[in-house]
């Protein structure tokens, strides 16, 4: 089944701390923080998601539907360790790797709706793609309290080709069901010093909805 999700990114400081204001808004206490991750993510296409997780774990996630407000269905269809001999740093044998894992997904997806990601995501492969280091410190929780499954904040450095480093301040909404997320982001807030508006407004106030594939390559 695939995961739905509104993510959403405005730009921060490298002092940025959790939790934001927004938990307090939303009526939902933040989880403990979870340990900070480095990810290196291959530039692709905006409907595939190709990372090496901890720089070792070979991923691939695929959109599998969207709708207008940004919320997209994604689909985790590959999880397995970099092959042994495979130099982590060498972008052209790693891109190798995704492509293999792209082509022998080829027959499964064949009457799925993943089938336009993973062949958009193979023509972008035939070109080299760039590496983007992606250090996340984040809070995630499970929630009863709102329409969605889980709530998560995340502040996210940035660098591409050992260039300095970027912040950005990341939240998402995740769910079975796309219409979860948008009652979710209905929902009225009140800002401290600032009028009632909804979840939704509050959040783009100076962010930009899109998903990391999206997010790196506007940084590259």
């Amino acid at each position: 089944m695939p995961n739905w999700e509104w993510r959403v990114f405005s730009p921060a400081s490298p002092s940025s701390s959790l939790p934001s204001e927004m938990w307090s808004l939303i009526g939902v206490s933040p989880a403990s923080r979870e340990p900070d991750r480095t990810d290196v993510y291959l530039t692709c296409t905006p409907g595939a998601g190709l990372k090496l997780r901890y720089g070792a774990e070979v991923e691939i996630k695929l959109r599998q539907a969207t709708v207008s407000d940004g919320t997209e269905a994604w689909k985790k269809v590959v999880s397995t360790t970099l092959p042994r001999g495979i130099d982590s740093q060498d972008q052209v044998a790693v891109g190798d790797v995704f492509k293999r894992e792209l082509i022998r997904l080829q027959p499964k997806t064949a009457k799925s709706g993943l089938k336009e990601s993973l062949e958009e995501a193979l023509s972008a492969l035939s070109t080299a793609q760039q590496f983007v280091t992606i250090k996340k410190s984040r809070i995630k929780k499970r929630t009863f309290r709102l329409d969605v499954d889980s709530v998560e904040e995340t502040i996210v450095s940035v660098s591409v080709g050992g260039e300095a480093v970027t912040v950005w301040r990341s939240v998402c909404l995740e769910a079975s069901q796309s219409e979860a997320i948008n009652k979710t982001l209905a929902m009225m807030v009140t800002p401290e010093g600032h009028e009632t508006i909804s979840l939704r407004d509050y959040l783009m106030t100076s962010g930009t909805v899109e998903a990391y594939p999206l997010f790196i390559m506007h940084r590259t």
